[in-house]
């Protein structure tokens, strides 16, 4: 969870730590989330990430809840950072998520390597064992800009070079492909798998009327393609303008009463 999420959020939760209104902007956490069979076992796994940390370069010292309400407004919390991201982004800008997944033992190598990248950074966020690990990220584009437009299209080309050539990944982990990632079957496929699949299509829609272009297409530039715009409106949809007008007509309905 990056820094300027949770400085937002710091704002937008009661309760929440009071020196995450104050974070390095280049900082970021993890939330973890134990469970045991008994106390004992609980606390062994405690002990194993305090230990870890203790040789880490983190700022903060890792922080351990037990209490139920803590447990829950650190995962309502995590569950909000979508929305908060999106309220910070520039107006007219368009909020991006996509989900990329990586082998176990290349997960942090490949999450900590988009920083290197054009357009934004990646974030590990949820994790399985035993499974290829997947990464949610997002990123912020503007696409009335056409240098907005250059970084974003070099982003997913270093995105896909980083994820399936460097370290053996997949391009999508659970949600569907779409039309963003649908530009690079060859690449996530393989061209022999690639191949297969397109020959079953031809068989089964040869005339191309179901799903156009979602997971296979022969559009190279597909994902630059019919980008929706972002038109800018008046200020009065804004959180605190938008609370004056809640406000305003709970009063009229209390005064039609």
């Amino acid at each position: 969870m990056v820094a300027p999420a949770l400085t937002a959020a710091g704002q937008a939760f009661t309760h929440t730590p009071s020196y995450w209104k104050t974070l390095d902007p280049k900082a970021a956490a993890l939330l973890v989330e134990f469970g045991a069979g008994d106390t004992r076992a609980l606390e062994v796994l405690q002990n194993k990430v305090i230990e870890i940390d203790r040789h880490s370069q983190s700022d903060q010292s890792s922080r351990v809840h037990e209490r139920a309400e803590a447990v829950e407004l650190a995962w309502h919390v995590r569950e909000g950072l979508l929305g908060l991201v999106g309220k910070l982004r520039p107006k007219g800008s368009t909020l991006i998520t996509e989900d990329v997944c990586f082998p176990p033992e290349r997960l942090a190598q490949g999450a900590g390597r988009p920083g290197n990248c054009s357009a934004a950074r990646l974030h590990p966020r949820n994790r399985r064992p035993r499974s290829p690990w997947k990464s949610h990220f997002t990123l912020v584009a503007d696409f009335g800009d056409p240098e907005g437009h250059k970084r974003y299209a070099a982003f997913m080309e270093e995105l896909v070079d980083l994820v399936v050539r460097k370290h053996d990944g997949s391009l999508k982990a659970e949600h569907g492909t779409r039309l963003n990632m649908g530009a690079f079957p060859r690449v996530g496929m393989g061209r022999e798998g690639h191949r297969h699949d397109v020959a079953a299509q031809r068989l089964a829609d040869p005339k191309g009327i179901l799903g156009p272009n979602v997971i296979l297409t022969r559009n190279a530039k597909l994902h630059l393609e019919n980008l929706k715009s972002v038109p800018q409106i008046e200020n009065v949809t804004d959180s605190s303008q938008c609370n004056r007008v809640r406000i305003l007509r709970t009063g009229l309905s209390q005064a039609v009463r």
